[in-house]
């Protein structure tokens, strides 16, 4: 019994952060990687990548590599959860001096909000087919100049935001060998700075 409460409390632990449930939001729909995940809901590739450790440790999400070794994260299984909170005393709640003008006002902002969604909805596809494009002009870029993809993938990820190898690795599946490797090698051609564990590109206008 015990133990079925502290899984229980664990979960609600979880679930009771909004951008986690966000996140589970969206994975209900479709698998994504983490610049969707960010993009879409406008978090941090850093924040985004805390989250689905934390969701991933808990078995409520899982990943499978995709191309170019981008990790894909879906849900482990459907989730029902259902709580219903029962006060003690029944509260009395003032009648409403006008419900057919507060019904009214509702719908209003209702169709304002689906309109601004809609709206959104669209931006954020137009950038992610932008993202999708430069990614790969990018990589076929690379592989022109002889540079591997290894070096490429890890570069792009920095160019995304994030700033460690746990980062990182989060993000393609590249083991913590190959991720230091490649970016002692980019810190040492100058392409890339390094701040103790934290790493980022060096300002090309700069260079």
């Amino acid at each position: 019994m015990r133990s079925d409460d502290s899984s229980l409390s664990q979960l609600l632990g979880i679930l009771g952060n909004e951008n986690r449930r966000r996140i589970i939001s969206l994975l209900e729909t479709r698998s994504c990687f983490v610049t969707e995940i960010s993009e879409r809901l406008s978090l941090s590739p850093k924040v985004v990548i805390e989250h689905l450790t934390i969701l991933e440790r808990a078995e409520i999400i899982t990943h499978q590599t995709g191309q170019n070794r981008r990790k894909y994260y879906h849900l482990s299984h459907d989730l029902e959860i259902s709580i219903q909170k029962i006060p003690k005393e029944q509260r009395i709640v003032p009648a409403d001096p006008s419900p057919e003008h507060q019904y009214r006002d509702g719908l209003n902002q209702l169709h304002q909000l689906f309109s601004v969604r809609e709206y959104l909805s669209a931006e954020i596809e137009k950038v992610d087919t932008q993202i999708d494009t430069q990614l790969d002009q990018v990589l076929s870029a690379g592989l022109r100049a002889d540079i591997s993809r290894d070096e490429i993938m890890v570069s792009a990820a920095l160019a995304h935001g994030v700033q460690t190898i746990d980062e990182i690795m989060s993000l393609y599946s590249l083991s913590h060998e190959e991720v230091l490797r490649v970016l002692l090698t980019l810190v040492e051609q100058g392409f890339v700075t390094q701040d103790e564990q934290r790493y980022a590109l060096r300002d090309s206008t700069r260079m």
